[in-house]
């Protein structure tokens, strides 16, 4: 599953599985490059991180450890201005 947090805002709930791997894509605000930030992420004890080799600079790979409501948040930072946009992506994980 692959997830963008622009489209997060339409939907109502998503959903994953206990053991899928959900893919995470941030994109820069405005059209500029992914070199300019960097990207930050609290996964609490939901979600467990997972190496992928395809994965882009702003790209994060979790998997969903145990049932419930789960919450992704993520810090992208301008390392230009040090501006910084918060957000966060509430997953509902299911058995």
């Amino acid at each position: 599953m692959v997830i963008n947090p622009s489209e997060t805002a339409k939907a109502e709930s998503l959903a994953a599985r206990v053991g899928e791997t959900i893919v995470i894509r941030v994109t820069p605000p405005n059209g500029t490059t992914e070199d300019r930030y960097d990207l930050k992420q609290q996964m609490g004890e939901y979600f467990q991180p997972v190496g992928l080799e395809s994965l882009g600079r702003l790209d994060r790979a979790i998997r969903a450890l145990k049932p419930g409501s789960a919450v992704f948040k993520y810090i992208l930072v301008d390392r230009q201005t040090l501006l910084s946009y918060r957000g966060e992506i509430k997953i509902e994980i299911q058995h």
